[in-house]
């Protein structure tokens, strides 16, 4: 979901990666994971604004990963 809705904004993986202070590796394994893990609150507020996303609607693209995170920490 994160892929989808970055190429629908227009960004490029390397652009994003530069905009929320992350290398394009990093950014890469996001979206590979379908999640980016602990960030810290602007980092978030910075994805929520880049995908045009209420927060409710970050952790409704999150929520699977999250949920088998949660559930096997491993």
């Amino acid at each position: 979901m994160f892929s989808r809705r970055r190429k629908e904004m227009g960004f490029t993986q390397e652009e994003m990666a530069q905009l929320l202070d992350v290398g394009t590796r990093t950014f890469q394994s996001w979206e590979a994971n379908g999640y980016p893990g602990p960030l810290p609150l602007w980092k978030i507020q910075k994805l929520c604004e880049l995908y045009q996303w209420r927060f409710e609607q970050l952790l409704e693209a999150c929520s699977p990963e999250f949920e088998k995170f949660l559930t096997n920490p491993k």
